[in-house]
Parts: C-alpha cells; structure tokens; sequence
C-alpha cells in the first residue's frame, strides 16, 4: 500500500467517526429528520467524496440509517436535496457554500497529507473530549496502531 493510499483509508476513518461522534448527542426527534429510524447508520457524504475538496470535510457528512443511506440519498437525490437545504443545513448559503467548494478541483502532494491528518485529529480530540470516549493519540503511534485504535473506537461509537 502506498503512502498516499495509507493516508486516504486512515483520513476516511477519521472522517466517517467524527461525523458519528458530531450526530451522536442529536435529539432523537432531530434523528428521525434525517432518517435515522432504526439503531445502526452510517456516515455518507452529501457531495461525493469522489469530490477532494470536500471529502474529509466533516460538513459533508450526515448520518442515514443503513436502510436510508441508499435509499432517497442516491435514488431520489432532488427530494434529498430539498431536504438538506431547507431541514439540514437551514439554509441555502450554507447548502450553495459546501456545494461550490465540493465544486474546486483540489490535488494533495504527499506533504499535504500529514497536515490533513493533523486537521482532522485536533478535530476529533475536541468531540472525544466532549462525548466522554478516549483513545490514545500520541505523536510517535504507527499508520497500523492509529488505524487500530480508530477501528476500536468507530465500533464503539457505531455499535458494529
């Protein structure tokens, strides 16, 4: 596996636990909004995260029941549009901002991956911090020890 390949699977979990962790403490009416029906869901990207630009942006993240996530999201995506615009987001400059940045063409060079990783963490430390969890992030951890202790704590968020 290359460096850039290491980067991208760990930056993705990364991604997809944050959005868990943001989500976890949502009311369950405000759950029920987003289609969260069922215990079980799923991190899913609102603009592709074939889009760089906004692939580990944690705005680009809500969460949709297992069920939900391929449902309107893929096979209805103007209703799910609507939704997001006028229920999610609460607002269409929100909505059109993360849009046009999903838009812009974006090329990462191998220095530019640890300083995405290290956006990420500090953003992460602040919600373990606030939902009670902890997990060990010190400075010399290995790609393999770093990828372990986010599969131990994704599985304690997500219940899988």
């Amino acid at each position: 596996m290359t460096t850039r390949q290491k980067y991208i699977k760990l930056l993705d979990q990364y991604w997809s636990t944050i959005v868990h962790l943001r989500y976890k403490g949502i009311d369950q009416y405000h759950l029920h909004l987003i289609g969260v029906t069922r215990p079980g869901y799923e991190s899913h990207h609102i603009f592709s995260r074939k889009n760089l630009s906004t692939r580990w942006d944690t705005d680009n993240g809500i969460l949709l029941s297992r069920g939900h996530n391929y449902g309107p999201a893929h096979t209805n995506p103007e209703a799910f549009r609507i939704f997001l615009k006028d229920k999610w987001f609460k607002s269409e400059k929100k909505y059109c901002d993360l849009y046009l940045k999903s838009q812009m063409k974006v090329q990462y060079r191998e220095r530019d991956w640890p300083l995405l990783e290290q956006a990420l963490i500090l953003e992460l430390i602040v919600l373990i911090t606030k939902n009670g969890y902890n997990i060990n992030f010190s400075p010399g951890l290995s790609y393999t020890a770093k990828l372990k202790a986010l599969k131990s704590m994704s599985r304690e968020v997500t219940g899988r």
